[in-house]
């Protein structure tokens, strides 16, 4: 559809990212190309050690987490599965990733993901301190840092 200078507007096309990014930064929803989805062949979804904050008593920061169950097959056909992670620092708080995708060349590891849900929920760290300010709008405030990030 052209725009009001009369040209036509052509979608930005993302770069591959690294998988291990791709679990850290991405929200839920939004594919994306990625490098190094698999390993080995036949392909494994890759399982990288991600750094994410861990609001443990005992750790209250970014920490590494580490894969706590192997992962199944993924193939050039679409499939979904769950990416299970632990914090490797206090090894009481955990991480779950709901995510589908395919690789494009099982010899090349690149392919495509979407991430379509976490556990704990996807977003930034809000200080507990926000939280005793906002006392009852609570809810509403973490929706919107989650939709704004």
């Amino acid at each position: 559809m052209p725009n009001e200078m009369g040209k036509i507007a052509v979608p930005k096309i993302e770069a591959p990212i690294e998988w291990k990014e791709f679990l850290e930064t991405q929200p839920p929803g939004k594919q994306r190309s990625i490098l190094n989805v698999g390993i080995g062949i036949p392909s494994k979804w890759a399982q990288p050690l991600v750094k994410l904050y861990c609001d443990s008593k005992d750790c209250q920061g970014d920490h590494f987490f580490e894969p706590i169950e192997s992962s199944g097959p993924i193939t050039t056909e679409w499939s979904a599965t769950l990416l299970h992670y632990r914090c490797k620092h206090c090894e009481s708080k955990w991480k779950i990733f709901a995510v589908m995708g395919r690789v494009k060349d099982p010899r090349f590891q690149e392919g495509e993901a979407t991430k379509f849900g976490e556990l704990p929920l996807f977003g930034p760290h809000i200080p507990p301190k926000v939280i005793t300010l906002i006392r009852e709008d609570r809810e509403i405030f973490t929706k919107g840092c989650r939709a704004e990030s």
